[in-house]
């Protein structure tokens, strides 16, 4: 275990749960527990919230100062080539070059990892007409074989209901 100054560091999840029993079980006072371990408050303060560590989460994304300007011309460059033939469309190494005539200073790395992110949230996915759920009720076999038809349409042919 690390020392600092002759008092342990809190660093284990062992230590967690041993901290909050004695805060919550024994009675054990937060200033007492302060002196032994040498942790700063606010960690105590965290301890008997939550059953274990918390661990670090981000406010807000990091920001992409080089990039963020050029992310619409990009957007609206992958939205052009969604009406071009699949091998005319731009690969990320042609926009890449086509901003660093404009002035863009960054890596191709990041334009790829861009151009990756526009790609997978703008996917137009097509699912194929089902038969509509029924109003009334149905007898059992038409039900069920309405179903399969459905499930058949969306997974190729694999049946799901029996």
């Amino acid at each position: 275990m690390s020392q600092q100054k002759g008092k342990e560091l809190y660093c284990r999840m062992e230590q967690s749960v041993d901290i909050r029993k004695m805060v919550l079980r024994d009675g054990v006072s937060k200033r007492q527990i302060l002196r032994e371990t040498g942790m700063h408050w606010t960690t105590l303060e965290k301890i008997p919230e939550h059953p274990s560590p918390p661990g670090y989460q981000r406010k807000k994304r990091p920001g992409k100062p080089k990039i963020d300007p050029y992310v619409d011309p990009i957007r609206e460059i992958l939205e052009q080539d969604k009406h071009t033939d699949r091998r005319q469309r731009h690969t990320a190494k042609k926009i890449w070059e086509h901003l660093r005539q404009e002035g863009f200073t960054g890596g191709r790395t990041v334009v790829k990892d861009v151009v990756r992110d526009l790609k997978r949230t703008s996917y137009e996915v097509f699912l194929p007409p089902c038969t509509p759920v029924p109003q009334a009720p149905l007898p059992e076999g038409v039900w069920r074989w309405s179903l399969r038809r459905c499930f058949e349409s969306l997974k190729g042919g694999l049946s799901l209901v029996r």
